[in-house]
């Protein structure tokens, strides 16, 4: 009678556990759109190399900037100091041109989805983790972002908030965002 009680308990806490992992599988694939999803709505997409099209990243800001004027495409410049365990997302270019740093960027779609984060916030990201291949660049980034945990809560944006043509520029793409129909709102 004792082996039977300790055989159903160790099936029912198997199948916690199977219930737990499908949960958390449920909640990944709702935050993160279809891998071939990754980059729409992201301008000149053809720049960004998909290493994942849902890795999570979590560290501390240690940077913001608006990226504006003449060239600027809109997005918000995030420097992410990752904690331990995440430093692999990172390549030497990020050593060296963003000062030990993961590049984060909230893209003009994700105004109004995603709050601007203040130098020194905690955050756990999820989004597409890719190489930028841009001329001067070649650094890791999290770019574009499905969701954000700040402050204990969750945000969420990506291609179903919309974006800017494919064919844009950093120049344009700014002002050709659309978001629902209607001009993305940016930061």
């Amino acid at each position: 009678m004792r082996r039977g009680l300790l055989v159903s308990l160790a099936l029912v806490a198997l199948g916690h556990g199977a219930a737990a992992r499908a949960s958390l599988h449920a909640r990944r694939a709702t935050v993160c759109p279809a891998a071939a999803s990754a980059l729409k709505g992201v301008y000149h997409p053809q720049r960004l190399t998909v290493l994942s099209s849902c890795k999570k990243a979590v560290g501390t800001v240690i940077f913001v900037k608006q990226e504006t004027g003449s060239s600027g495409d809109g997005d918000l410049h995030i420097r992410l100091k990752l904690d331990p365990g995440y430093e692999s997302l990172k390549n030497a270019r990020n050593d060296v041109a963003q000062q030990h740093a993961l590049v984060v960027e909230y893209m003009p779609r994700d105004g109004g989805h995603l709050p601007k984060p203040s130098v020194g916030e905690h955050l756990v990201l999820r989004g597409a983790w890719v190489l930028d291949t841009s001329p001067n660049h070649g650094w890791r980034e999290i770019h574009p972002v499905w969701s954000v945990i700040v402050n204990g809560h969750t945000y969420k944006s990506g291609p179903q908030n919309g974006g800017s043509p494919p064919n844009d520029n950093s120049g344009n793409s700014r002002a050709d965002c659309i978001d629902h129909g209607h001009p993305c709102t940016g930061y």
